[in-house]
């Protein structure tokens, strides 16, 4: 097949094909110019926006960031706000126990106080009894002294008048003998009488011449029978004397015995009675010993309520201070509590501003999508419409973080209230200090005066033993007085029955004695009246023996009467003279009879006497025993308080410390709630610094971001691409079909030459 060579095409077709790619590639490079400045412009807008996503990006970490650490902190706070809570529940009940404790304590010490004040009663009336008891004492003792004194007197009556009536026995017993001898002479001379009688019968019926003489003889015998008559009578009255004065000898040798025996029970009673004085006397001293210790423990007793009192005060103060302190706490607690609840309403605020800021930062691309729907490029338009539509939340999210931000304000402010305030924390804690320390140091002055409380209940203990050994000494003692002064009374009674017996014995004795001295009087008269006539029958005798011889046997038998008469006339004036001398000795036995009756009645007064001051002294010691009986039993009823008045304290102590250690906790809680508390207030303030610094900036990125979206509009609504888009599009269509065109008709021309 034969090939035929193409025609060449037209020079003129090149040359404006030519011309024309020149001008579409001018256009282009120009297009491609106006583009490129374009968006250098368009690009400087979004490195700017770019920047304020970043810094809006950081702001919103770090707001973020401070909302989580607030979050933290909020936490952190309402957990020592729990703490706090919980510390101050247990303050007040520490507090209400403390309070309940010093109740009993100011309880205890007023019992305490009360018994003090009857157990000081109680040694009062202890003390007046032991002195009522000492002068009861010195009184028995005087009246024993005396009482023994009077013994003494007593034993020297009795003894003398033992001696006196041991003599006047004697004198007694020899006045019998001579009063025998006298009755013998009496009756030997009433024979010689007789004799002489019938001798001068016989001599008158024998002579007359002796007339003279026997008238003589006859006046002598008349007389001597009347002598003998008279000598008679006064035998029987001496014999009757001597019968009273054996009577009454008898008398006062019973009465001797009985003084004797009451003498000797006398002297058992006073000896009881000293061994009961002595006795006494011990324990009188260990009662005032006694007493005395009593009486320092009382003041010890007293000193100690004293410090108690005061100390029990400052505990009730102290709980009042305590109760002020917990209320001011409480306030303060409350004030803490809303402030965190407001506070964890402005962090709650803070974070939903942030989740906010993250939804706004997704709805700024949407919104910058609108923005850019003026212009052709895509990217551009999604970036522009993003950006509006991220600008767009980050307004709202900061007017939430701007509110969320002024409530944690708020909230820190009143949480700094409730915790700076006068009613705050720090002030009802500073209180609580006070109280608290003027709780020590009521608790250690109580402790003092427990000490000394103590102290002196182991003084009143020992007292209280001293005391119960002296009572059971003056007890004894009291006995063995109340057995000495029966014994004394029987003896007082005996010696009494014996003073009488006495008495009469000496009654007797001396009517014995009376009548004895009468028949004596009688006995010498007669015996004179007797000498008188036997001087007279002497004389007769004689002229009857001058003047008669012839009467020789009547002369023999009346001179042997006479002889007989002379012999019993002697024995009679022997007899009268022994008389005479017997009765001295009874008159001075009766004389020292009397002397010891008197000695026995001066003793008898003083034992009287002795035994009335004795009996006023055991009466003085009786009630003196009742008073101290019964200042024991009202000491025994102030012990018992006191004791009970103890044991209310120690429980008011007990109650006391357990309350300080249930304090101690609360304040220990309460220290821990306080810590967590300012560390999650320092965590709070670190947060919300951090929030104001990412609010910051996040406002300067919003402004920045603002500013580059408020630019990059004016841009694009100031930017001639929206109307010259049309002419280039068309030029540059145009162009394409002139070129298009060109090309086909090349390709037709080629095809043709072919």
């Amino acid at each position: 097949m034969t090939q035929h060579a193409s025609p060449r095409p037209s020079r003129t077709h090149t040359v404006l094909t030519s011309v024309a790619l020149a001008v579409l590639a001018l256009a282009v490079a120009g297009l491609i110019a106006f583009l490129l400045v374009y968006n250098g412009k368009v690009a400087d807008g979004a490195t700017r926006l770019d920047d304020g996503a970043t810094q809006l990006s950081d702001g919103a970490s770090t707001l973020a960031d401070g909302t989580v650490e607030a979050q933290a902190g909020a936490q952190r706070l309402a957990d020592g706000a729990g703490d706090l809570e919980d510390g101050a529940g247990e303050l007040v009940a520490g507090a209400q126990k403390a309070s309940d404790g010093a109740a009993q304590l100011a309880a205890g010490g007023t019992a305490a106080l009360d018994g003090a004040t009857e157990l000081a009663a109680g040694a009062d009336e202890l003390n007046a009894g032991a002195a009522r008891l000492a002068a009861g004492t010195g009184v028995a003792a005087s009246g024993a002294a005396r009482l023994a004194a009077g013994s003494k007197d007593l034993d020297a009556g009795a003894a003398r008048l033992a001696a006196g009536n041991a003599r006047a026995a004697d004198g007694a017993s020899q006045i019998a003998d001579g009063a025998s001898t006298l009755k013998d002479g009496a009756a030997e001379l009433y024979v010689g009488n007789a004799t002489a009688a019938h001798g001068a019968g016989l001599l008158a019926e024998g002579t007359s011449a002796l007339a003279a003489g026997a008238s003589d003889l006859a006046d002598g015998t008349a007389r001597l029978a009347v002598g003998a008559s008279t000598l008679a009578d006064g035998a029987s009255t001496v014999t009757t004397g001597l019968s009273g004065a054996a009577s009454g000898a008898r008398d006062l040798a019973t009465g001797a015995s009985s003084v004797s025996a009451g003498a000797s029970t006398l002297r058992d009673g006073v000896a009881a009675t000293a061994r009961g004085a002595s006795a006494l006397a011990p324990g009188a001293a260990t009662v005032a010993q006694g007493a005395g210790q009593l009486s320092a423990g009382a003041g010890s007793l007293q000193a100690g309520t004293a410090l108690l009192a005061p100390g029990a005060q400052q505990v009730a103060a102290a709980a009042a201070q305590l109760r002020d302190g917990a209320s001011g706490l409480a306030t303060g607690l409350s004030s803490a509590r809303d402030g965190a609840v407001r506070l964890a309403d402005g962090t709650r605020s803070v974070a939903q501003g942030a989740d906010q800021v993250h939804a706004g930062a997704d709805s700024l691309a949407a919104q910058l999508q609108g923005l850019a729907a003026a212009t052709d490029d895509p990217a551009l338009k999604a970036k522009l419409d993003a950006l509006a539509g991220a600008a767009g939340s980050v307004r709202d999210g900061a007017a939430q973080v701007d509110a969320g931000a002024g409530g944690l304000v708020v909230g820190a402010a009143a949480l700094r209230d409730g915790l700076a305030g006068d009613q705050g924390a720090a002030a009802g804690a500073a209180r609580l200090e006070a109280g608290l320390r003027d709780l020590s140091t009521g608790a250690a002055r109580v402790s003092t005066g427990a000490q000394e409380a103590n102290a002196g209940a182991t003084r009143l203990a020992e007292g209280a033993a001293g005391l119960a050994s002296g009572a059971a000494t003056v007890s004894g003692g009291a006995q063995s007085l109340a057995t000495g002064t029966a014994q004394l009374s029987g003896g007082a009674e005996a010696l009494a029955a014996g003073a009488s017996t006495v008495s009469a014995g000496n009654a007797s004795l001396a009517g014995a004695t009376r009548a004895l001295a009468d028949g004596a009087a009688q006995v010498s008269g007669g015996a004179t009246t007797l000498a008188a006539g036997n001087a007279a029958t002497a004389d007769g005798a004689a002229r009857l023996s001058a003047g008669n011889t012839g009467a020789a046997e009547a002369s023999a038998a009346l001179a042997q009467g006479t002889v007989l008469l002379a012999e019993g006339a002697f024995q009679i004036a022997g007899g009268n003279a022994f008389l005479a001398t017997k009765t001295s000795e009874l008159a001075t036995g009766t004389s020292d009879l009397a002397t010891g009756a008197a000695d026995l009645k001066a003793g008898t007064a003083r034992a009287s006497t002795g035994a009335a001051d004795l009996s006023a002294g055991t009466v003085r010691l009786r009630t003196g025993a009742g008073d101290l009986f019964a200042g024991t039993t009202r000491l025994e009823d102030g012990t018992l308080r006191l004791q009970n008045g103890l044991t209310t304290l120690s429980t008011g102590a007990t109650t006391l410390a357990a309350g300080n250690a249930a304090l101690a906790e609360g304040s220990t809680t309460l220290h821990a709630g306080t810590t967590t508390l300012a560390d999650g207030a320092a965590d709070l303030h670190d947060g919300s610094t951090r929030i104001a610094d990412g609010a910051a900036t996040l406002s300067d990125g919003t402004g920045t971001l603002s500013d580059g979206t408020a630019e990059l509009k004016d841009s694009v609504e100031n930017s001639p691409v929206g109307r010259v888009s049309l002419g280039m599009s068309a030029l540059v269509g145009g162009t394409v079909l002139a070129g298009v065109a060109g090309v086909g008709l090349g390709l037709r021309r080629r095809l043709a030459a072919v």
